[in-house]
């Protein structure tokens, strides 16, 4: 990369230092949470993994 004519390095940018935990957090909660917003029950996956795994079976009557 080139810069007024000279070569010069890509990047500049300088990483930021960790997130400090917060001393109040509560990790349990979070992840409740969590599988209340993106969660779906155990049922309802293992169903829909059987549904596309028999779309991939071969017959053998064929």
């Amino acid at each position: 990369m080139t810069k007024d004519g000279l070569q010069s390095h890509p990047f500049t940018a300088y990483p930021l230092p960790p997130v400090k935990a917060n001393p109040h957090a509560n990790p349990e909660l979070v992840k409740e949470r969590s599988r209340q917003l993106i969660g779906s029950p155990k049922a309802v996956v293992r169903d829909s993994i059987n549904q596309r795994a028999a779309l991939d079976t071969i017959s053998s009557n064929d």
